[in-house]
């Protein structure tokens, strides 16, 4: 996405605050909400149980506003209910504010997709956390895998992964591309779904700010 050093920088705004001590939900909240507004994104927060005790998750989804041409990006910041305060160490907090980061990209497409068919058929759609439990009929949703293909280009490319490991897509551990991951974990691995979710991932490598990357493990 061509937004994706943009998001990148205005988020990484709020890495030394968040980098200091340890915070409630609401207060990592707080600190991220300015750096976000500028994407038409708000943050809240909620508890699940299916979030390990410590851990934070990110949620979202986007709806159309009223009367209008555009829309609001929600991010719901998700934590076990007996979890109070989370310290984000170096390794947390780049995974945290890279999921931030991702999640804003994978609503912003979905806005795209929708504002181009004049929200003609829209529908809330809320991302699940990323620990992947989506049905097969969500992942198989045509707005979906081209959403959820810009997700694996971003996570190859944090990882460092020539396109050429798409060739053998199916040793891609969970590590280094969650969403491919989860996706492999729903379908069998020549099903059409996986093709066209591996299709379009190439795609938007093509467009992705250029990394190192390394070509094989």
């Amino acid at each position: 996405m061509y937004l994706t050093n943009k998001i990148n920088l205005s988020i990484d705004r709020a890495r030394r605050p968040l980098a200091k001590t340890h915070r409630s939900s609401e207060e990592i909240a707080k600190l991220l909400r300015r750096v976000v507004a500028p994407y038409r994104a708000y943050i809240t927060t909620e508890t699940s149980t299916n979030v390990d005790l410590g851990r934070i998750e990110v949620s979202a989804f986007f709806e159309p506003l009223p009367d209008t041409d555009t829309y609001a990006i929600e991010l719901v910041l998700v934590t076990h209910p007996q979890t109070t305060s989370i310290k984000l160490r170096a390794l947390v907090l780049n995974t945290f504010l890279f999921r931030v980061s991702q999640a804003i990209q994978h609503e912003l497409i979905h806005a795209h997709q929708y504002r181009q068919r004049g929200w003609e058929g829209w529908s809330s759609r809320k991302q699940a956390p990323y620990n992947i439990s989506h049905s097969a009929h969500y992942l198989s949703d045509p707005d979906e895998i081209d959403a959820h293909a810009h997700d694996v280009a971003l996570e190859l490319q944090r990882s460092r992964l020539d396109v050429s490991r798409l060739i053998s897509a199916r040793t891609i551990t969970k590590d280094e591309s969650l969403t491919l991951w989860g996706y492999y974990q729903t379908f069998p691995p020549h099903h059409g779904v996986i093709n066209s979710l591996l299709k379009k991932t190439v795609s938007y490598l093509a467009y992705l700010p250029s990394t190192n990357r390394k070509t094989s493990k």
